[in-house]
């Protein structure tokens, strides 16, 4: 198999519903999905961006996710983007807030950077209210920046998830 074939195999960028033709063209042209299969898809495309602890910067691997995606749905039909910030547990609610709202920001402002007109663009917070990681890191000690293992345990919390509508 040849790398690209393997680095859009192992793309963070979940394809719902089209995933016959993200398969097709994986498989038969080692290809990313073109706007126009994806506008005749009909589906929503997603991804999950995730952040360093306590920061609202995409680091490079997130942003050129990001850039992907924005290459696929360039000339695609869409009707908006929305970019939901998460933030893990620690720290309070109001600060947790705030944070989520950042990373959902700094998420826009990438894509708006890229080409991809503002107005599209919505963004909203959740804090900590949606956690993904569920029951793994209860009771691994205190819940403070110096708790590593915790931090590291929450990881998948510490996220925008970025869903883009198509039109209909």
């Amino acid at each position: 198999m040849s790398a690209s074939f393997l680095r859009w195999a192992l793309i963070d960028i979940a394809l719902a519903g089209v995933g016959f033709v993200v398969a097709w063209n994986l498989l038969d042209h080692g290809l990313p999905p073109t706007p126009q299969s994806v506008a005749r898809a009909g589906e929503p495309l997603s991804a999950r961006l995730l952040f360093a602890f306590d920061r609202a910067a995409l680091d490079s691997a997130e942003s050129a996710k990001l850039a992907r995606l924005a290459r696929v749905i360039k000339d695609a039909a869409f009707q908006r983007i929305d970019a939901v910030g998460h933030a893990d547990r620690i720290g309070t609610e109001a600060y947790n807030l705030k944070l989520s709202e950042r990373r959902a920001d700094a998420v826009k402002a990438y894509l708006v950077s890229l080409g991809t007109e503002a107005g599209v663009i919505h963004t909203s917070a959740k804090g900590e209210a949606e956690p993904v990681s569920g029951d793994d890191c209860i009771d691994m000690g205190r819940e403070n920046r110096r708790n590593r293992a915790l931090i590291e345990c929450l990881q998948p919390d510490r996220r925008v998830a970025v869903n883009v509508v198509p039109s209909r």
